[in-house]
């Protein structure tokens, strides 16, 4: 729906911006240059990777470390605590929302967001021990160029070229530990949630409704993707950096496979090795023969030189 600036709907609509603006620039401060990224895998996912120019994005629910949302949820049951007292707070209505929608959300097995894990850490030992134990490689990112091959569509999920997500629903920032960001991301989320049931006191038509429900979904979605960049600090093992994509709902080209005994959905993302700068021969790697021609294959289709660089671990 196209807004008419000076419309009604306009207060609305800023404090949906202020609180997306806010969120990236004061919790996970996206104004610290991170230059690289890595995503480390094994050999053989690279050479896939390479030759279909395809990346599979993991569901939220299938993460290595199980505790990732349990540190979300217990979070945010701190927050509704307030509720349990029966007293009736200004927030009423945006804790409401949380316990009513958010945490169900969270709890969901089939939920539909999904993530790209990269790590600041550059030719870690503990990571290449983690991840690149067998034969692994690892894609370094120029993470301006992804951000920029996101905001200018270059990057779709695999529908046909329909682009099925919006600003709201993509997300980057790096992976936060500190437990005074993450109470304050909580509250902050609160507080703006809040604003925008107060702006839209009085709005009673079906297109009023819409308006702010619509805002309401779009705050809700960087809240989930804030809430997936989060951990505990005891594990804060490395420095990691997330995209989120949270698909729009009409979007059914969800994928399944059988993982460790588990049935997964995943989703397929093209366009997401364009900002690619080079590629890493962990330590472990036996195989580089095919992982060279590989990188020759590309770097032949798309008329460029992607170089290679051995790690320089000692295993």
């Amino acid at each position: 729906m196209i807004i008419i600036p000076g419309s009604k709907y306009d207060r609305i609509h800023q404090i949906r911006d202020e609180y997306y603006s806010h969120v990236l620039s004061t919790v996970f401060r996206l104004e610290d240059p991170h230059p690289i990224a890595l995503h480390y895998t094994s050999g053989d996912s690279l050479i896939s990777i390479l030759d279909s120019e395809v990346f599979r994005l993991t569901n939220v629910r299938f993460m290595n470390d199980p505790t990732e949302l349990k540190h979300s949820l217990d979070l945010l049951s701190d927050a509704i605590r307030p509720l349990r007292s029966g007293l009736l707070l200004r927030e009423t209505a945006a804790l409401e929302h949380i316990r009513d929608h958010v945490i169900p959300k969270l709890e969901e097995r089939s939920s539909r967001q999904f993530i790209l894990s990269l790590s600041l850490e550059q030719d870690s030992v503990d990571l290449w021990k983690s991840y690149g134990h067998d034969n692994g490689c690892a894609f370094e990112f120029d993470i301006p160029e992804l951000i920029r091959t996101f905001d200018t569509k270059d990057a779709g999920l695999l529908t046909g070229g329909d682009y099925t997500y919006d600003r709201y629903s993509r997300f980057n920032g790096t992976l936060l530990y500190d437990p005074t960001l993450q109470q304050q991301f909580i509250r902050d989320s609160v507080a703006f949630a809040t604003r925008l049931f107060e702006a839209g006191l009085g709005f009673s038509t079906p297109a009023d409704i819409y308006e702010i429900s619509d805002c309401l979904t779009s705050m809700t979605h960087v809240m989930y993707a804030g809430l997936y960049n989060m951990k505990s600090e005891k594990h804060s093992i490395e420095k990691e950096y997330r995209f989120v994509i949270l698909p729009d709902p009409d979007y059914s080209e969800v994928l399944k496979r059988d993982r460790n005994g588990r049935t997964e959905n995943y989703i397929e993302m093209k366009g997401l090795l364009r900002p690619l700068r080079r590629v890493w021969m962990g330590p472990y790697c036996g195989d580089s023969g095919r992982i060279l021609k590989a990188i020759e294959n590309y770097s032949r289709r798309h008329g460029i030189t992607v170089p290679s660089i051995d790690s320089s671990v000692v295993p």
